[in-house]
């Protein structure tokens, strides 16, 4: 068995990457089975291949997205004062 796309590696939604690496992987992963060498082998070259390439999605997307986490408390607080605010705004219509 060999696990592709989100299946393999999860990646955080921030620079909107799954759909994009679970194609890249469906076309590595065909194109390895076509040579004939074997399940085995060819699974082992995929994860060679492909985890350079994936591991740098990782962090781009972690990148991004600790770029959108507020941490700092009184940005938190305000955060979640008004968010109700604006939750009732949209039910209103």
């Amino acid at each position: 068995m060999c696990l592709i796309g989100d299946a393999a590696h999860g990646i955080s939604p921030h620079i909107g990457q799954g759909a994009s690496l679970a194609l890249e992987d469906t076309i590595v992963i065909a194109e390895l089975l076509k040579l004939n060498i074997g399940y085995t082998q060819a699974f082992q070259l995929f994860q060679t291949d492909r985890q350079p390439r994936v591991e740098r999605v990782i962090r781009s997307a972690m990148k991004v997205g600790s770029t959108k986490t507020k941490t700092n408390p009184i940005t938190v607080w305000f955060r979640d004062r008004l968010i109700v605010f604006f939750i009732k705004k949209l039910w209103v219509r």
